[in-house]
């Protein structure tokens, strides 16, 4: 009987041993429900890896973190669109200097021509809300007209060539020439100035020189020409003649053109028309009355 009493007792001290064990892990952490090994107590086995926890393992922790780590992203993105979209100004009070507020585009120079300085880039270009010279020729003084051209627009004198008088238009501006082609004859075209030139003094001629055309002339008096000759003021030619008292009695001053310089030549002659002829005679081509 004492025998059997002591068997009994050394089964069932380990039983309680165990159930106790089991009952605090219980109370603990509770069960986990393993697909493996059935209910087990939570953390209690330390072999199991990642891929075998449960509802409540790692990867779920893993996952709740990716999610709120995009949501934060996506926040930052709808924030930096809502910033970028949102006005610069909502009137000119928020706008530096002499800025003014444009409903679409913010901080502008200009919305019209009243916001540019009238003594500078006068125009407001209303496409880019920028101040410029001019738009059109009304905002350019005297007879200059608004060239747009590819860079800036500004105010120029021409921009063909049609555009000035008796002149050439070359950058912008009415010249007189742009090389010695378009000159007169011994004149040249100065670079600088773009303006024909011709002689400075006598030391550039072989005769004399014509200070207000700047041409070189045969004479500038009648003391520049031989003998009685006289020197015209038009052409500064020597000629035998400039009026009939020039020549003896009898003659007469004619002219002729000379055709090698386009210039007239005068000299004396018997007659350089009919009624300078006595009688029914006439006055022939050498200039001498003919019967």
């Amino acid at each position: 009987m004492r025998t059997q009493k002591l068997c009994t007792g050394a089964v069932l001290l380990p039983a309680l041993i165990i159930g106790f064990s089991f009952l605090l892990a219980c109370a603990e952490g509770g069960l986990e429900s393993s697909p493996d090994t059935g209910l087990v107590p939570n953390g209690s086995n330390g072999d199991l890896d990642a891929g075998d926890t449960g509802s409540n393992g790692g990867d779920s922790d893993v996952t709740d973190t990716d999610t709120d780590d995009t949501d934060a992203g996506t926040d930052t993105d709808l924030d930096t669109d809502v910033d970028a979209d949102s006005p610069e100004c909502t009137d000119d009070d928020d706008c530096d200097g002499e800025m003014v507020c444009h409903d679409e585009h913010g901080c502008v120079d200009c919305l019209d021509d009243s916001h540019c300085d009238p003594e500078g880039d006068a125009a407001c270009d209303v496409d880019s809300n920028e101040c410029v010279a001019c738009t059109g020729d009304d905002h350019c003084p005297g007879s200059h007209i608004c060239d747009a051209g590819p860079d800036s627009p500004v105010c120029v004198e021409c921009i063909v060539t049609e555009d000035c008088d008796d002149a050439l238009c070359d950058g912008g501006s009415c010249v007189d020439c742009i090389d010695d082609d378009d000159c007169p004859d011994e004149h040249e075209c100065d670079a600088d100035t773009q303006s024909c030139q011709g002689c400075q003094d006598h030391d550039d001629c072989p005769g004399f020189c014509q200070q207000d055309s700047e041409l070189c002339v045969e004479c500038l008096g009648d003391d520049d020409c031989p003998e009685q000759d006289r020197c015209d003021d038009d052409g500064y030619n020597c000629h035998e003649c400039l009026e009939n008292d020039d020549c003896d009695t009898g003659q007469v001053c004619a002219s002729e053109l000379d055709l090698s310089s386009g210039d007239p030549m005068y000299f004396c002659a018997q007659c350089e028309q009919d009624f300078h002829c006595p009688g029914d005679s006439w006055c022939n081509a050498e200039y001498e009355c003919e019967d």
